[in-house]
């Protein structure tokens, strides 16, 4: 049976607030955001953005913002920062991380498809793992229409096909909530639709193996997925098909 945007966004906003909340499986996923989902300039996924934007002045929304973490590197970099998400307990974290620092980043508690700001507010969108979850024909329109004319948004997204990962997911169903979809080619090229060009970047086909270097630590996890995300980006140079079978992919997506 379909499920409702109601429905979706109350087990969306139940399950985040629940992972959140539960030591172990927050430390689980705050060892595997540190190691894959590096995000500082040394990272495979986002270091490539920062090498390419200066975000000084530049106002940017935090699109699914969580707990505030990518909020605070977004200002860090002298950006304006307004975050969104569906969870009134995450919103409350990044608001108190936002203090501490005397940040000023502004977040709101609300749906991804119906954000409360205005028409062509941002110069840059940023998300990390959110489209997966959404009704992406709406989040596409919704994106666009915040965006300013000739505005980006950057998406760090999972990728459907890796077949160790596919697997780690069939097996553990409870870790998911029941309506995300990770992205394929298709639904990615499909922002097209709302006006955003896609070009994008796959990553981690051998780099999953990575995580067996996080038990030697954290810096030697991170080290492993360097090396192993270079050797990945020579064999999909070397066979393009192989990109089907990537686990990561961080999108850009330029307002037409």
């Amino acid at each position: 049976m379909a499920t409702t945007l109601a429905e979706r966004l109350t087990h969306e906003r139940d399950f985040h607030d629940r992972l959140e909340r539960e030591p172990l499986s927050y430390q689980m996923v705050r060892i595997a955001s540190e190691i894959f989902y590096n995000k500082d300039d040394d990272g495979v996924l986002w270091g490539p953005v920062w090498k390419a934007l200066d975000l000084r002045g530049k106002v940017v929304l935090d699109y699914g913002c969580g707990s505030g973490g990518f909020s605070v590197r977004l200002a860090a970099r002298g950006a304006r920062v307004y975050g969104n998400d569906i969870s009134e307990y995450l919103v409350s974290q990044a608001r108190a991380a936002s203090a501490r620092r005397n940040l000023g980043a502004e977040f709101y508690v609300g749906d991804a498809h119906h954000t409360p700001f205005p028409p062509a507010m941002f110069d840059y969108v940023f998300g990390n793992g959110i489209l997966h979850h959404l009704e992406l024909d709406r989040a596409y329109r919704e994106v666009a229409r915040v965006l300013k004319p000739g505005g980006k948004a950057f998406f760090m997204e999972p990728l459907i096909g890796h077949p160790l990962v596919e697997a780690v997911r069939w097996a553990t169903p409870g870790r998911r909530t029941v309506d995300e979809k990770p992205m394929d080619f298709a639904a990615i090229e499909s922002s097209r639709a709302a006006g955003l060009v896609p070009a994008c970047r796959t990553h981690y086909l051998t780099a999953v193996a990575a995580l067996a270097g996080a038990a030697f630590g954290r810096s030697f996890g991170k080290a492993s997925v360097r090396t192993l995300d270079a050797l990945d980006q020579k064999l999909f140079r070397m066979a393009p098909s192989l990109k089907k079978k990537a686990w990561l992919s961080v999108i850009e997506y330029s307002k037409t």
